[in-house]
């Protein structure tokens, strides 16, 4: 049972198309000789023929990787695209600097998100999950609505960190160049942060925290555009630590 780890990867590609992009990283190809010799090994130590070793083992472990590779890439791809967005801007990257960045071919990365609207959707999809998740469970914990309020600007400046925008921002810097699918979920990106801080504004008034007959909706336009603004002062003088003073001044004159 002799096979080399180029011709183990060639077979995969030749009988399963879902193979065929990995032709950059043949040493996915090692590892799985690794696991078909450990059933070699096994066989052998129980007295089996080598060639009673059921073929769709080997086929198992060798889709399972794959499979597991190419969701690696697909995240590896997500995270370096987001991160140029987020310095460069929408409109300014292209997928030579995302192959550059992520070191696999360009066409490999079209495998995967066949146009760049494509990518930059799945982009905004992440993050809006990841977001929404991260809203949820500040919404969830044990303290008062200011405080609440309060750690979403820390949450929000966080995002400054090594030179970049948040992606709401830089998206919104670039909605003339976005298409219109883009254009939607950057729209649904701030409707998500101004109903959550409405919610909690509200209440913030009910609980004496903000000084009533104040409007909740007007007070979250409010503290998102401090947000927003400082955010891009910051990003412009390359210095992050503007943001939080900016919005809790802004947070404070609302408070009674």
């Amino acid at each position: 049972m002799t096979l080399s780890s180029p011709e183990l990867l060639q077979h995969c590609r030749t009988s399963d198309d879902r193979y065929a992009e990995f032709a950059d990283i043949e040493p996915i190809a090692t590892v799985l000789l690794a696991t078909v010799d450990l059933h070699v090994c096994i066989a052998i130590s129980s007295g089996r023929d080598v060639h009673s070793i059921p073929t769709l083992t080997v086929y198992h472990v060798v889709g399972r990787s794959i499979s597991m590779a190419q969701v690696d890439t697909k995240s590896v791809l997500l995270s370096e695209a987001e991160a140029l967005i987020r310095t460069m801007g929408y409109a300014a990257f292209s997928y030579a600097d995302l192959s550059e960045r992520v070191g696999i071919r360009k066409a490999s990365i079209h495998h995967h998100f066949p146009t760049k609207e494509d990518l930059g959707t799945a982009v905004i999809d992440t993050y809006l999950e990841r977001f929404v998740a991260e809203l949820d469970a500040l919404a969830s914990r044990s303290v008062s609505p200011k405080r609440k309020l309060l750690a979403y600007g820390d949450f929000f400046a966080t995002s400054l960190q090594d030179g970049q925008m948040p992606l709401c921002g830089a998206l919104a810097a670039d909605a003339a160049y976005l298409p219109n699918s883009m254009q939607q979920r950057v729209k649904k990106f701030f409707e998500l942060h101004l109903i959550w801080l409405e919610k909690v504004v509200a209440a913030a008034i009910a609980a004496g925290e903000i000084e009533g007959g104040q409007s909740a909706k007007g007070c979250a336009l409010l503290l998102l555009s401090t947000l927003q603004g400082a955010s891009v002062v910051a990003w412009a003088l390359k210095d992050p630590s503007l943001v939080k003073p900016a919005y809790r001044q802004a947070l404070e004159r609302l408070t009674t």
